[in-house]
């Protein structure tokens, strides 16, 4: 749950697996949102499916119109300190998100072609923004080699 998007994982399930037990295959374009574990203090792990997947108990998801799953994602995104308020902890430390309080929370959901538009917009920014990490790294790196040069001269 690092990434926004899961195409896959370090582990997987057999067909047998999913035959033998109550396992639940959720769908391409659901959103996973992790509702238990010590994260949850201080962020709320959400992404989309790039394909069908398992997840655990430490896990719920949520299988939106397919249309507007990419607007639901950042969306969450977007509101994760909010959705964090919502956590409660246990006397011994653990964070649980409780079902009830993460589906009562109300989204925000503009007409389709407005959620389009966001997200394009979104998009658009976030790629400006990885253009200019890299410039940054880029400059970083020549000034590093321009003082070592400059300190190997000296």
């Amino acid at each position: 749950m690092k990434r926004p998007v899961i195409d896959d994982s370090i582990d997987h399930i057999s067909a047998k697996a999913l035959a033998e037990t109550s396992l639940k295959v959720v769908p391409p374009k659901s959103l996973l949102m992790v509702v238990r574990g010590m994260i949850l203090a201080h962020s709320f792990p959400v992404a989309l499916t790039a394909r069908e997947v398992t997840i655990n108990q430490d896990m719920k998801a949520l299988v939106p119109p397919e249309e507007i799953s990419d607007y639901l994602l950042m969306y969450f995104q977007a509101v994760k300190p909010l959705i964090v308020g919502l956590v409660d902890r246990s006397s011994h430390g653990t964070c649980k998100l409780i079902s009830e309080k993460l589906w009562a929370h109300n989204v925000f959901l503009p007409p389709l072609a407005e959620q389009s538009r966001i997200v394009a917009k979104a998009d658009q920014l976030m790629t400006l923004c990885d253009e200019i990490k890299q410039k940054i790294n880029t400059a970083t790196e020549i000034r590093t080699v321009l003082l070592n040069t400059m300190t190997a001269q000296l």
